[in-house]
């Protein structure tokens, strides 16, 4: 049998195409680190601990990628986010709405017996309709101040109305996100400050703590754990598939999946 002797010269680019290749592997498992929750089916849900009462200032933001499997019309009528609470004789509830033509938030309180509203508009909601479109990120963020309430669509300003905001010490009765709600979310964080009142550049990669966020999710977790941890520090620990005043009959698991998203500014 011939044997075949590199020279030195192609031992070297020899040795350096197994290196490139290593490192090409070692950047393929770093990239497929799971980076979303995927919300199948409108049993699967979050349940998540803490209070997070309703506030003079607020931004929910996130980052939602819907596709024809997992949307359709059992997200209609069903909130991303949903917070129901009580307190000084008092209920109320902060909801946000997310499909592929709406977006609609609930700020309101609940006191003996009549509505009062947390904001200007008649019945409470702010609803906006926009087509938002499949088979890619987009990022969701809902402002709230003593003024206006704004909606921002992958970083653009897309309505605003007065609105002003009440404070209500609260003890949450409920605090989910999937709430019968289908699609995939990236990130999630709720802020205590008004973040933005003009268009900004969005970020679709995880979302980073500030003295501000209340809570905060980035879904990186693997299917082994039913437990998603809260980034913010508070302690508003994910519950996967928990059971709850606001479960089905049978609640199920999100899944932690992996989506490529869009290149963007660092995170804030």
């Amino acid at each position: 049998m011939k044997k075949t002797i590199l020279s030195p010269k192609n031992k070297k680019s020899f040795f350096l195409c197994l290196i490139f290749a290593g490192a090409l592997q070692i950047a393929v498992a770093i990239a497929s680190v799971n980076n979303a929750l995927l919300f199948r089916q409108p049993s699967d849900i979050m349940v998540i601990d803490g209070v997070t009462p309703l506030l003079q200032k607020l931004t929910i933001e996130t980052t939602v990628y819907f596709d024809s499997t997992y949307f359709n019309s059992t997200n209609v009528g069903h909130p991303l986010y949903d917070e129901d609470w009580v307190g000084a004789g008092a209920l109320g509830q902060k909801t946000l709405w997310v499909s592929t033509n709406s977006l609609e938030t609930y700020l309101f309180s609940k006191d003996t017996g009549n509505r009062e509203k947390a904001n200007s508009n008649s019945d409470g909601n702010f609803l906006l309709n926009i087509p938002i479109s499949l088979n890619e990120w987009h990022n969701i963020t809902y402002v709230a101040d003593s003024v206006f309430e704004r909606y921002f669509l992958d970083g653009i300003l897309v309505s605003e109305r007065q609105s002003s905001l009440i404070n209500i010490p609260t003890t949450t009765t409920f605090c989910g996100i999937g709430v019968g709600w289908v699609g995939y979310i990236g990130s999630f964080k709720l802020s205590s400050e008004a973040k933005y009142t003009n268009s900004f550049i969005p970020n679709y990669d995880q979302f980073s703590n500030d003295p501000s966020t209340l809570m905060l999710y980035n879904f990186s977790g693997d299917n082994t754990s039913s437990i998603v941890f809260d980034e913010s520090g508070h302690n508003r620990t994910g519950h996967l598939g928990a059971a709850s005043s606001r479960s089905s009959n049978n609640p199920t698991k999100p899944l932690f999946v992996y989506i490529p998203k869009i290149a963007d500014e660092d995170a804030y």
